[in-house]
């Protein structure tokens, strides 16, 4: 899957837990826009459910959530079998 349909798959998945009113900044901060601890699970399982995969414990840092691009990489890196 090229990076590109990843970040477009992701954006949806935020946009089905978050309201967001305008359009993401793929690096502004989901924390400041109103992902918590709860939506961030919400968001996993969306995202999980969209790719086909489960996420590692040691993947579950709120580091890994922090911004669409941070997300798309993580999953980019397990599609395509990347160590990070």
């Amino acid at each position: 899957m090229e990076k590109g349909q990843i970040i477009e798959q992701v954006i949806q998945s935020v946009y089905m837990v978050i309201s967001v009113e305008n359009e993401l900044d793929y690096n502004q901060s989901l924390l400041e826009i109103g992902l918590d601890s709860l939506k961030t699970m919400e968001l996993i399982i969306q995202l999980e459910t969209g790719f086909h995969f489960n996420f590692e414990d040691e993947e579950l840092l709120i580091s890994n959530f922090s911004t669409v691009n941070r997300i798309a990489e993580l999953i980019d890196n397990k599609l395509n079998f990347k160590v990070i």
